[in-house]
């Protein structure tokens, strides 16, 4: 398990990558939480709406992982090589 860098702001979990598939643990101080998002509809909605990336949930134990961990739809990598700084260092000013 690789725990990614970029999810150090998450308090309730991290996201991580094992054998080249992406992960979302929950960590327990969230999981009733969680739990109310899922039985009140509100996280249904969000999927079907498009706004969040679907998950399935991995069982518990799976890979020696005793918490909840969530599997989002693997996304391909998107990238755009002439963004951010180095596309404004190519544009010529006028």
């Amino acid at each position: 398990m690789q725990r990614l860098g970029s999810s150090f702001r998450d308090r309730d979990g991290f996201v991580f990558a094992h054998d080249n598939t992406f992960y979302r643990r929950i960590a327990p101080s969230y999981a009733a939480t969680y739990a109310k998002l899922k039985q009140s509809g509100f996280y249904a909605r969000l999927q079907a709406n498009g706004w969040l990336i679907p998950h399935r949930e991995v069982s518990p134990g799976r890979n020696g992982w005793d918490d909840l961990v969530l599997e989002p739809e693997q996304l391909p990598l998107i990238t755009h090589p002439l963004s951010g700084a180095s596309a404004s260092s190519r544009t010529p000013h006028c």
